[in-house]
């Protein structure tokens, strides 16, 4: 008898968790690209994530020590327009080929193409080519009012 209540109730649980209504998903626009070395075969060493809106935002990471450069020092992140012009939005440290950074930049979707990260001599460490992708996120919905 006990173990027909545990399996009714088990039964009832796993109903419940099934029977709820799935968590709606909103999808935002990104430009998202993978960074390449410059002097390597072209395959991924980084990642950047620019979020267009107000405010936009970046954020980039980067291992150039596995491709050929252990650099260590200053870079800038630099945009590119599809116009050809660039906006420098920040600067951070890499130590050992690795850093990631994020800030708050003007990020234009229907601008800009890609993204590079400089040495402070002006080099070109690494880049990206950015294009259009999709965030899923979790709808918000405010909890219902029960009487």
């Amino acid at each position: 008898m006990v173990a027909g209540f545990a399996g009714w109730g088990i039964g009832t649980a796993v109903e419940t968790v099934t029977a709820s209504p799935p968590h709606t998903m909103e999808s935002e626009p990104m430009l998202v690209g993978d960074m390449t070395a410059d002097s390597a075969d072209g395959s991924p060493i980084g990642e950047v994530y620019a979020h267009p809106g107000s405010p936009g935002w970046i954020f980039v990471s980067v291992y150039l020590a596995g491709h050929g450069s252990a650099y260590t020092g200053r870079v800038s992140c630099v945009l590119e327009r599809s116009d050809g012009t660039t906006v420098r939005v920040g600067d951070f440290t890499v130590r050992n080929g690795q850093g990631h950074w994020g800030a708050q930049a003007p990020v234009d979707a229907d601008a800009v193409s890609g993204a590079r990260l400089t040495a402070t001599d002006g080099t070109v460490l690494a880049r990206a080519h950015l294009q259009t992708g999709h965030v899923l996120t979790r709808e918000q919905h405010a909890p219902s009012q029960q009487t």
